[in-house]
């Protein structure tokens, strides 16, 4: 019988690294507004009235997430059909975990890249407001691990179907 502890881990580590996308990436708190927006480019009701929002970068990351939580549940399935299912969709969210732990690095030295046109709205540049570390450094370990548990899931579930073949 199969173990349930790895998918159970990859699909609770999934929806972690969605909601951590959720928290805001950066506020305007230095200059005087209440505003904030997440890795989503959402922002909150007063960064709604602005009218602007910088590059919604993290849905790179919600879609990997997406993709990795749903090879945890494929996983979780007993029927015998669903093993190879989910061992490719392991194999894919692997991939896509370790691509997405890439768009926090790439915030993190590129600021520009998130904010895009966004901060030349406001007459404001990238030294005046800077991106949340605390919340990338999560992100990028949380993607990490999400990669390492469905690379444990791709092998778990490729020796799960030399067994049965043999």
């Amino acid at each position: 019988m199969q173990s349930r502890t790895l998918p159970f881990a990859v699909v609770i580590t999934a929806v972690t690294g969605i909601a951590v996308t959720a928290l805001p990436w950066f506020n305007l708190h230095s200059v005087g507004l209440d505003a904030s927006w997440n890795g989503l480019g959402m922002g909150t009701v007063d960064a709604n009235d602005l009218g602007i929002a910088p590059s919604g970068r993290g849905w790179l990351i919600v879609a990997a997430c997406a993709l990795a939580g749903l090879a945890g549940l494929a996983a979780l399935m007993p029927s015998p059909k669903a093993r190879p299912v989910a061992r490719v969709m392991a194999a894919v969210a692997a991939v896509g975990a370790t691509a997405a732990a890439f768009v926090p690095i790439a915030i993190w030295i590129w600021p520009s890249w998130y904010f895009g046109d966004f901060l030349d709205g406001l007459g404001l540049s990238s030294a005046d407001i800077g991106v949340s570390t605390a919340i990338l450094i999560a992100l990028i370990v949380i993607m990490l691990i999400l990669a390492a548990l469905c690379t444990a899931l791709f092998i778990d579930r490729s020796e799960q179907e030399l067994l049965d073949d043999a």
